[in-house]
């Protein structure tokens, strides 16, 4: 992992043994890239910089931490955009397609992701993808049980976002809901999480 990955990591004290595996993956690059997104509370945009630790889960109301309060709905136009990037996204899991995949990750994630998933120190079933698709094919194989059932119940619930980015908060059936981060690149929404997130 790169340092900078490692210290937010150790500053909002989530460590590999107190995350399940399937969290650990994206649970990095979701903290790292939404450094900088201008993240709020109820209200307009906040001038903050540093990182975004949202560790309340989704569904408790009235929590300052709680992703119902970052940044503001998004507009149709944004709810709607972003809805169709996680759609492809789950649809490009289902079937190990890391090419697609890629194409909807941040660049600089999708940059970053040989080097800091495709070797030591990252997980054993990653190991010796060296580009994004490689590595990302990897992952949809070693989850792919779960995403299959995800993709087919997958609904997009609600967009918060500040002026670069935010959360999609995602419902797969039954409770709880989760979210996975996106940031606005060049015009177009991207991923920047490599997998949904469920804070417990």
């Amino acid at each position: 992992m790169t340092n900078s990955t490692a210290h937010i990591t150790d500053k909002v004290g989530v460590s590999g043994a107190r995350r399940s595996t399937y969290h650990n993956v994206m649970l990095f690059w979701s903290l790292l890239t939404l450094v900088g997104l201008g993240a709020t509370g109820c209200g307009g945009a906040s001038q903050t910089t540093g990182p975004v630790t949202h560790q309340r889960p989704i569904g408790t109301e009235g929590g300052p931490d709680s992703v119902l309060y970052f940044g503001h709905a998004a507009s149709p136009a944004d709810y709607q955009a972003v809805t169709t990037l996680v759609k492809r996204y789950y649809g490009a899991a289902t079937i190990k397609d890391g090419v697609t995949a890629c194409s909807l990750i941040l660049s600089t994630v999708e940059k970053a992701v040989p080097e800091d998933y495709g070797e030591a120190p990252g997980p054993a079933y990653l190991r010796g993808g060296r580009t994004c698709p490689a590595v990302m094919t990897r992952l949809f194989e070693h989850f792919h049980r779960r995403l299959v059932h995800d993709e087919a119940t997958l609904e997009v619930t609600r967009v918060r976002l500040a002026t670069r980015g935010g959360y999609a908060v995602l419902r797969f059936g039954a409770p709880p809901e989760r979210e996975i981060t996106v940031v606005r690149e060049g015009g177009v929404w991207k991923v920047s999480s490599l997998l949904d997130s469920k804070f417990t």
